[in-house]
């Protein structure tokens, strides 16, 4: 929830974001951006294999912020085809 309250603060001031988890925490991100006030907040939910990025290589997590780069870029200007 740290980073959604991030979230939540910096699109207050203006400043466009998207939340990056994996997808065992999309209810709970869910609940608590209505709980923070942002309801419609920018998510992209990481198919990891696993509840937890956090034991992944670096050449794991080279390869996946490749793939969430052009996802970000596409949520946040509206041209994500999902």
């Amino acid at each position: 929830s740290c980073g959604l309250r991030d979230m939540v603060t910096l699109e207050s001031l203006g400043i466009p974001t998207v939340l990056v988890a994996t997808p065992s925490f999309r209810n709970g991100v869910k609940l608590h951006a209505r709980v923070y006030g942002l309801p419609e907040y920018k998510a992209i939910y990481l198919e990891s294999g696993t509840s937890s990025i956090g034991g992944f290589s670096p050449e794991a997590m080279e390869d996946f912020s490749e793939q969430l780069f052009d996802a970000a870029v596409a949520v946040l200007t509206g041209t994500n085809s999902g």
